[in-house]
């Protein structure tokens, strides 16, 4: 078609030179001329005249071959031109080709652009001419909703492990206030598609006075509006409210997550509520693992609830794996977490880029200190950036407790991630719990140290785990079971340890039997009572749990050793070691009981092996320094 109009334009192909030549004429005269010299020899006038024929045959023949020359030229260079023609025309045509095409592959970016956009246009809102003449134009309240509503997303994209393309009503990147052209132009046009064939979030709104003030009104598509009414001076105040109601009617779980984060979980729960019964299984998944929890065990149901909406939701293993530790359950908790840390890379598209490393990590911690290999859990802590310290929570402390479990108590005295933490919290009540897991860390230490201050602190730990649900502690709600399975046993051991025997036994004896911690713990109990029989029977209870994990193994080994029994004590000590090869209880423990049978070489080899894996361990380096000297 292009090819044909082209033609048309610059000359067809079958236009050629035509040029006539003399081939005819030239024979006549060459037949002529032979019969003319034939008769030349019988007379002489014919002779001459032959002669004189001859001449002007010559003279013909050079003004033939001159003409034939320029001729030949002639030709040569109309064909030169006829291919620079051709040259020209194929080359016009390459150039429509490409020109068409530019315009085709634009017009389809700008409308997969327009299919694809998300954005949030807030149009100039419509404001009395008085305000309008005292600065507050439309566009300038626009642009003030628009720096609210910019404000709410970076906070909820910060604190939200939630990808963005996971919302069906997903905002993207880009809101932006945009004033109305006029007439026919490029920007209209690429408007145009996006409104036909995006779906972006039109935000809309008026500012008029009242009798008493003004009123802000603001919508977000052909919702009804929302109005908040003030005085002029309070302007700001009530842009703000109209931002939040927007960001409530067209993000509700970012909405809720923000109110969360700023201490309004109350206003946060309803929205939740009202999430968890979503057709879309992403929202409603979402929602579960977000909701405020009744119990741990609540808490448990919720993200099983939310896996089973979204299959391989990274962030519900990642909960679940932290909530089982806090039960107790810590089989389910090591094959949860072992799930989370082998995430098929369709599970981990199920969070945002920025948490992936994060909930690796945690997963990982939990596994770790399950299975004891404690080394790793100093390693999993040291790939959190500072924002992905500022993301934990009581559901993820596992990842915190390196240094406890390699006996690195300065390290604990001295580590501040906790004051991080808090300082990054906006909720008075998060920041409250943070310092009470402080406190329990500290308690642990002292406890350890044999410093009896660790009974007073953990009474304070556990007496903030009674603390009645408020707004003030949106935790507080988990915080009696918290203090069942996780506070109150380490209250109860030191209670025990330190002289209040009848008051740990109460307390532990308090405690739930499905949890393997506090099962373990009424053993350690029974045996500093000297009990050991009842010790035994815990003991072997706790196990049964677990019995591919090396923590009870290591404290029945503890109990029987302490007690004289060197040889079930060195079974237990060689189990949890062979369990957990890098456990630096197990390897002291396994020194300890042949120290305790005059094997000083033995009992060396197995201390240095445990300072491998706590190489900060005061009592391991006193017990290797006492039998060193005794081989001396």
């Amino acid at each position: 078609m292009a090819e044909g109009l082209v033609g048309g334009m610059l000359g067809g192909e079958d236009e050629k030179p035509q040029l006539e030549a003399p081939e005819a004429v030239a024979g006549a005269e060459a037949f002529a001329a032979a019969i003319a010299a034939k008769l030349a020899g019988n007379d002489p006038g014919v002779a001459r005249k032959t002669e004189i024929f001859l001449d002007k045959q010559a003279q013909l023949l050079e003004t033939q071959n001159k003409h034939l020359e320029e001729e030949h030229a002639l030709r040569v260079a109309l064909l030169r031109g006829h291919r620079l023609s051709q040259a020209f025309r194929i080359g016009f045509q390459f150039f429509l080709i490409l020109v068409a095409s530019v315009i085709g592959i634009g017009a389809l970016l700008m409308i997969r652009n327009a299919i694809e956009a998300h954005d949030v246009v807030i149009e100039a809102f419509q404001v009395p001419p008085d305000l309008a003449q005292r600065g507050l134009t439309g566009e300038v309240i626009a642009k003030q909703v628009l720096d609210q509503l910019t404000d709410m997303t970076v906070v909820t994209s910060l604190h939200s492990a939630r990808p963005a393309n996971s919302y069906s009503s997903s905002w993207g990147n880009n809101l932006k206030v945009e004033i109305p052209e006029t007439g026919v132009s490029f920007g209209e046009l690429s408007r145009y598609l996006h409104e036909a064939l995006g779906h972006e979030s039109h935000i809309s709104g008026e500012v008029y006075e009242t009798p008493t003030g003004i009123t802000v009104s603001a919508r977000a598509g052909e919702e009804p509006a929302k109005s908040f009414n003030g005085r002029l001076e309070d302007i700001d105040q009530l842009v703000r409210k109209a931002a939040e109601a927007i960001y409530e009617q067209t993000q509700p779980f970012r909405f809720a997550n923000y109110l969360a984060y700023e201490g309004r979980d109350e206003e946060a729960q309803p929205i939740v509520a009202r999430l968890r019964h979503d057709p879309n299984p992403v929202e409603r998944a979402w929602a579960l693992q977000g909701a405020r929890p009744s119990s741990l065990a609540q808490r448990a149901e919720d993200d099983r609830a939310a896996l089973a909406a979204l299959p391989g939701f990274l962030r519900a293993m990642e909960g679940l794996a932290g909530v089982e530790v806090l039960l107790g359950h810590d089989a389910a908790a090591v094959a949860m977490a072992s799930q989370c840390v082998n995430a098929s890379p369709k599970s981990k598209e199920t969070v945002a880029p920025a948490w992936r490393n994060f909930i690796a990590a945690t997963c990982l911690a939990v596994k770790s200190v399950l299975e004891g290999d404690y080394p790793e859990v100093l390693r999993a802590s040291s790939s959190l950036s500072e924002s992905d310290r500022a993301r934990l929570n009581i559901f993820d402390l596992s990842i915190m407790s390196g240094p406890l479990r390699t006996h690195d108590l300065d390290a604990v005295i001295s580590d501040t991630w906790s004051a991080t933490l808090a300082a990054t919290v906006g909720s008075p009540g998060m920041k409250t719990l943070i310092a009470n897991d402080r406190d329990l860390d500290l308690a642990r230490v002292a406890l350890e140290r044999g410093d009896a201050s660790a009974v007073q602190l953990l009474t304070k730990v556990s007496a903030f785990d009674e603390t009645p649900a408020t707004s003030a502690f949106p935790a507080a709600a988990v915080r009696h079971d918290y203090m069942l399975r996780v506070d109150g046993l380490w209250l109860a051991l030191a209670k025990a340890r330190f002289g209040d025997l009848s008051g740990g036994q109460a307390l532990i004896a308090e405690t739930p039997m499905d949890c393997r911690m506090c099962v373990d713990f009424r053993g350690r109990i029974a045996a500093l009572a000297g009990n050991t029989s009842e010790a035994e029977k815990w003991f072997a209870e706790a196990i049964k749990m677990a019995p591919k994990l090396p923590q009870v193994y290591t404290d029945r080994g503890q109990a029987r050793l302490d007690h004289g029994e060197l040889a079930t004590a060195l079974t237990d000590a060689t189990q949890a070691a062979t369990l957990s090869p890098h456990d630096g209880d197990a390897w002291k423990l396994w020194g300890d009981v042949l120290a305790k049978q005059g094997k000083t070489k033995e009992a060396l080899t197995k201390y240095d092996e445990a300072l491998k894996y706590a190489p900060h361990w005061k009592q391991l380096q006193e017990a290797r320094e006492t039998v060193a000297k005794q081989k001396t």
